[in-house]
């Protein structure tokens, strides 16, 4: 594995964010999903004053780990502020923060974890001004240690900056990240700081493909178009197999497929890919899904291109509410070798009832 994930943004709303992998901090995080730089785009805005957290759940404990996303603010702001930290789910382990200049400041974790206010001893920092208005591609490599053998590095807009070694990284003896924390503030009597996420990714280190910087990525949804071959599930407030699971936002019981049968595949093809695409990084499945019944239920994605045998990929077991299992394909996993852009012109995705 090296791709943890995709995040465009594109096919949610602020009220399924919660099946995304994501959790709010402090409860009252006002998310709202608007234009982007590509498609559409994460806003966090806090009317209340207070700061506030959106995190994203990583599936594993990762000691290095690669993260990448365009970054914008609206506003300068009064005080240092977190724009991301990296926790173990009991300790925020290093803080990524901007200063009152637009300046990044890298601090140490605290003791009191999802609070960015808390802040932890400087470790490093950029003379570079970024300015407010304006997207940034940020991307960081970075080695969570306990002890002074952490390091940062990290690039803006496809520009190493000068690396931080031989720091500590990890505030608790857990020297390693499973939670990215996406951060916004607002003040007494003044209005939000509002912050612009986008085209956001996570790779960890290992592996030879996608296990370093991925560069400024743009991340695009495609979506199921038609039937391609096999349609065994059955549907349920569609005309299609295809239109049932095809919508820009998945709208949970008013249109779905279902199967109850192991073995059951739903195979589609995908709609034109967007004009412009380069090279390709790699291809995420989303399936969003739940079960209705008492019994162990498992799903995978299947790939499929007309030539070669399907592939179908690995399986996890769904639970009782929708949740969007993803899986990442570093190489193109029915030919075995790099993503190409014309894959994308015969690529069939789908979803296969393991059990």
């Amino acid at each position: 594995m090296a791709n943890i994930f995709l995040e465009s943004f594109d096919n949610i709303t602020g009220d399924d964010l919660l099946t995304k992998g994501y959790t709010s901090f402090n409860n009252f995080i006002s998310v709202s999903i608007g234009p982007g730089r590509t498609g559409n785009g994460l806003i966090l805005d806090q009317a209340a004053a207070g700061q506030i957290g959106l995190n994203k759940i990583l599936p594993s404990n990762y000691t290095s780990l690669v993260f990448g996303g365009a970054f914008k603010t609206a506003s300068s702001f009064p005080i240092e502020e977190a724009i991301w930290s990296f926790s173990d789910a009991n300790f925020d382990q290093l803080h990524i923060c901007m200063d009152t200049l637009g300046r990044l400041i890298f601090r140490q974790g605290t003791l009191s974890s999802g609070n960015g206010a808390n802040l932890g001893p400087i470790i490093g920092s950029s003379n570079k001004v970024y300015d407010r208005g304006a997207y940034y591609f940020f991307e960081f490599k970075i080695v969570f240690s306990s002890s002074s053998s952490g390091s940062i590095n990290y690039r803006v807009n496809g520009i190493s900056q000068p690396s931080i070694n031989n720091v500590q990284t990890s505030y608790s003896g857990n020297q390693y990240c499973n939670i990215i924390r996406f951060w916004t503030r607002a003040f007494a009597g003044s209005d939000a700081y509002l912050y612009y996420h986008d085209d956001i990714y996570a790779n960890d280190t290992t592996g030879s493909d996608n296990n370093d910087y991925m560069g400024d990525v743009r991340i695009f949804i495609d979506r199921p178009a038609a039937a391609a071959g096999s349609s065994q599930w059955a549907v349920a407030g569609a005309t299609s197999n295809a239109a049932a699971v095809g919508d820009v936002t998945p709208d949970a019981d008013t249109s779905y497929i279902s199967s109850n049968t192991a073995g059951q595949i739903d195979l589609y093809t995908l709609s034109a890919p967007p004009s412009g695409v380069g090279v390709v990084k790699a291809v995420q499945t989303n399936l969003v899904a739940r079960k209705d019944d008492g019994i162990i239920r498992q799903i995978a994605p299947v790939l499929g291109d007309g030539v070669h045998s399907n592939v179908v990929g690995s399986s996890v077991s769904i639970g009782n509410n929708y949740v969007d299992y993803l899986q990442s394909f570093d190489r193109n996993p029915l030919t075995g070798a790099a993503w190409a852009v014309g894959d994308l012109s015969t690529l069939r995705l789908g979803v296969k009832e393991v059990a």
